[in-house]
């Protein structure tokens, strides 16, 4: 037991020390050439540059109405783009389901990477319905 207490007092010492030696080697490693004042600008912010989320879409239950106000919600949130994954439906509303790539689905897909173009975000997609692949066979 006062083994374990050494044991850990002389790792946190060491773990002190190298912490000291960082900071000191980024003080020392400064370069004079550089003027350390000078203000550098920030890279352009783009779309790639924030985070993305995953979007899925139980049972393709989608609407332009919704689509658009979730795009909107997710855009003045900082989101710079979406996911796409269609995934099964959600028991209730299997009425509101639409079938994976007909020419609804399709057309529900369009208006999101209009929506998702005017407000400046991207859209990805998953190559296929639900999200992992795999199985027992992989």
């Amino acid at each position: 037991m006062h083994f374990e207490r050494n044991y850990h007092g002389q790792s946190m010492n060491f773990f002190l020390r190298i912490i000291a030696l960082q900071i000191l080697f980024l003080l020392f490693s400064c370069s004079s050439e550089r003027n350390l004042t000078e203000i550098e600008e920030w890279p352009e912010i783009t779309r790639e540059c924030k985070p993305w989320t995953y979007w899925w879409w139980m049972g393709s239950a989608v609407d332009p109405t919704n689509l658009t106000k979730n795009l909107e919600t997710l855009s003045r949130a900082g989101i710079g783009g979406v996911h796409v994954i269609p995934i099964y439906g959600v028991k209730g509303y299997e009425k509101s389901c639409i079938p994976y790539l007909s020419s609804e689905w399709m057309s529900m897909l369009a208006h999101t990477v209009s929506e998702a173009g005017r407000l400046d975000m991207g859209v990805d997609m998953t190559t296929g319905t639900g999200w992992p692949f795999g199985g027992p066979q992989i």
